[in-house]
């Protein structure tokens, strides 16, 4: 059928196995999903993709596809972090961007704003405090657990905690 309908798999990332059970003491993995395109079906969406996502309190992966016309860079935005505001390092940072400005016209002040982004932006990088990255890290672990058959459930468990953490201090943010 898949040959003679001329379909083919969408290209995806992640884990392609999106079903994970246990029996006895051995842990199964299948992959029960799959995206097929046909011909005409690529012309029209070449950039698009299926996401498998990792498997989280359930035995099962969600799948997701992005359908794209065209390729594109994303660009991050810019977001103040209220997490850092007691920080001396944050205050810091701040005043350095601030000095670097124009004096005080409106032109100015649109300097020393940019300035003060980049130098937070820097600063930021250092300090690898990105929520979401930290989410997908403990996913990823949270997922390895849960298909690994020698895993304590005391460490899977504790991922979870620590993934509920993260998900708290990413709605602070």
């Amino acid at each position: 059928m898949i040959d003679c309908c001329n379909m083919q798999d969408l290209k995806f990332k992640g884990n392609p196995f999106s079903w994970v059970g246990k029996r006895q003491k051995e842990t199964i993995q299948y992959c029960l999903d799959r995206v097929f395109i046909n011909s005409d079906w690529k012309a029209s969406y070449p950039a698009s993709e299926t996401e498998f996502l990792t498997i989280a309190g359930s035995d099962h992966a969600p799948v997701v596809i992005a359908l794209e016309e065209e390729f594109y860079v994303k660009r991050g935005q810019f977001r103040y972090d209220k997490r850092h505001v007691d920080s001396e390092e944050f205050v810091r940072t701040v005043k350095k961007g601030w000095s670097a400005g124009q004096p005080d016209t409106y032109r100015g002040i649109h300097d020393k704003l940019q300035s003060c982004r980049k130098e937070l932006a820097k600063w930021k990088r250092r300090l690898k405090t990105n929520s979401a990255e930290k989410i997908q890290i403990l996913k990823l672990q949270l997922d390895a657990a849960e298909r690994s058959s020698s895993t304590p459930l005391s460490e899977v468990a504790n991922l979870r905690y620590e993934l509920t953490k993260a998900y708290s201090e990413e709605e602070q943010y």
